[in-house]
């Protein structure tokens, strides 16, 4: 039986994001959604000057889940018109949490379980 490469897109990891002064964010990304495709439009994002694209979406299209709660502790729509308010340095550091956990994954989940070779 052959490997499907919708599964490889649906196969998510959790990841932990230090932002300093004992702030964390928990999010889930789907590394599997991290291919050619979505590089040649994150440089044409860069080429073209457009660096709200390049860095907004390429994280919210990565991103799953996270748990970035407003003032009422309710968790916050992971969409394009919050990321407009989300600090420059916390994309940043999302985004290079990402690279980082991509080179090295620790553990990858599915419904059941799992790893991302399965």
């Amino acid at each position: 039986m052959g490997l499907k490469l919708s599964k490889l897109k649906e196969k998510t990891l959790p990841l932990m994001i230090d932002l300093g002064d004992g702030d964390e964010l928990n999010i889930t990304y789907a590394p599997g959604k991290y291919t050619p495709d979505f590089l040649d439009k994150l440089q044409e994002a860069q080429l073209s000057g457009n660096l709200k694209e390049s860095l907004v979406s390429s994280v919210l299209n990565l991103i799953e889940s996270w748990d970035f709660i407003d003032d009422a502790g309710k968790v916050l729509p992971l969409n394009e018109e919050v990321m407009r308010f989300v600090p420059i340095p916390v994309i940043s550091a999302i985004s290079t949490a990402i690279g980082e956990n991509l080179i090295a994954p620790k553990s990858m989940t599915t419904g059941s379980g799992g790893s991302f070779a399965e």
